[in-house]
């Protein structure tokens, strides 16, 4: 790309802001699929290590467990809890919404036993055009209902076919916060600002 009647300098400037900006976009149009398994890795890392550190603690006679052995049992014990709540919560939901169809027909079953009576004591004359707005209001919840649950199981079905990414980013955040102290000291060249960075970090 030339860019006429410019220095060197400043249309490699002009470029390097296009590419970022086009860098930024992209991150935005697709940035949940990358983002979402980075922010439950971090979640999961924090996790791990106060459960780590829970379990390093621990004593039992003259034996107190690793720091290595307990990173170990405290990542097998989120990776149980978490596979074992998200297969609940994931095959529940496709169980809801295959008896989707029985539960609408019952609760439309059991909005036709309410006696006319009662829509004309509430409604007055109005009853028929409030019955009509009823039936609307009632198929518009439930399509939305609808969509939504749809939308979650789509959405969990992406997250498990992410989960290597997560395993991957929790397992190189484990790995690397044994240099974290050594990272900080070079980033940060002021005494102050890196304890305040290494209180975050803990």
């Amino acid at each position: 790309m030339y860019i006429p009647f410019l220095p060197l300098t400043q249309r490699a400037s002009i470029l390097g802001f296009l590419l970022a900006a086009f860098l930024i976009v992209l991150v935005m149009i697709n940035g949940s699929s990358i983002l979402i398994p980075i922010t439950i890795s971090v979640g999961l890392w924090l996790i791990i290590n106060d459960l780590t550190n829970v379990i390093h603690r621990i004593k039992i006679g003259p034996f107190q467990c690793p720091r290595g052995l307990a990173m170990i049992v405290g990542l097998v014990l989120i990776t149980f809890v978490m596979l074992r709540v998200a297969g609940v919560v994931y095959f529940s939901a496709i169980d809801f919404m295959s008896r989707w169809p029985e539960y609408m027909k019952n609760l439309e079953a059991l909005i036709a036993t309410i006696p006319n009576r009662v829509w004309t004591t509430l409604l007055g004359n109005e009853a028929r055009r409030g019955v009509d707005v009823v039936d609307q209001l009632f198929v518009y919840g439930a399509d939305y209902f609808s969509t939504y649950m749809t939308t979650l199981i789509a959405s969990m079905a992406s997250l498990f076919s992410n989960a290597i990414y997560v395993v991957v980013y929790v397992i190189f955040l484990l790995l690397e916060q044994e240099t974290f102290s050594a990272k900080a000291r070079n980033m940060f060249q002021d005494d102050e600002q890196r304890g305040e960075f290494q209180i975050i970090m803990r």
